[in-house]
């Protein structure tokens, strides 16, 4: 189990992916890059097995709206729902936001459960409220009313915090004090 994130940047792969709504995009392209990884895997799986890969139908459980649901797809099935990667991917060298991999590099995968010290290494990276990411995190802890609820429903679940307790970050604004005379 995991969760899936994107590093955001506007770009011709997600705009034609999403037929000129980036955001729609995004997802499109995450549904393509896991269709190939579940190919890939199962493909592999299935040829050590001594079967075809190609004719191989196998079950998979994905997340859907309304919780866990049930598909039986092939491996050929899959492939195809990737297949526009090769020409979009084309796009990605030399983006900055390519940073986890070749192609497709903006976007990754978190496993559940959350080590402590994937949290560790998450809270020693917050800023000072003075530079850009100190101020972008107090405005979306603002702007989104984020208030540590969601966080601790989730301690109390051990396969998606391994840690059940929170780690705390102060955020300063280093300005110096002015005085009245």
């Amino acid at each position: 189990m995991g969760a899936d994130f994107v590093l955001h940047r506007t770009c011709r792969p997600k705009l034609e992916a999403g037929r000129g709504d980036f955001h729609d995009g995004n997802f499109r392209l995450l549904g393509m890059l896991k269709a190939r990884n579940r190919a890939r895997t199962i493909s592999a799986m299935v040829h050590r097995e001594g079967k075809n890969p190609v004719t191989a139908t196998v079950r998979v459980v994905v997340l859907g709206p309304d919780g866990p649901e049930e598909r039986d797809v092939t491996v050929a099935s899959m492939m195809a729902d990737a297949a526009p990667l090769e020409s979009l991917g084309r796009d990605c060298a030399g983006c900055d936001a390519c940073v986890f991999q070749a192609t497709f590099g903006c976007f990754g995968y978190v496993n559940y459960p959350l080590t402590a010290s994937l949290e560790r290494w998450v809270v020693d990276r917050i800023q000072a409220a003075d530079t850009l990411g100190g101020d972008l995190l107090l405005r979306a802890i603002r702007d989104f009313g984020y208030d540590g609820r969601a966080m601790a429903d989730w301690r109390r679940r051990p396969e998606l915090c391994e840690s059940s307790n929170p780690l705390e970050a102060v955020v300063v604004l280093d300005l110096p004090l002015l005085l009245d005379a």
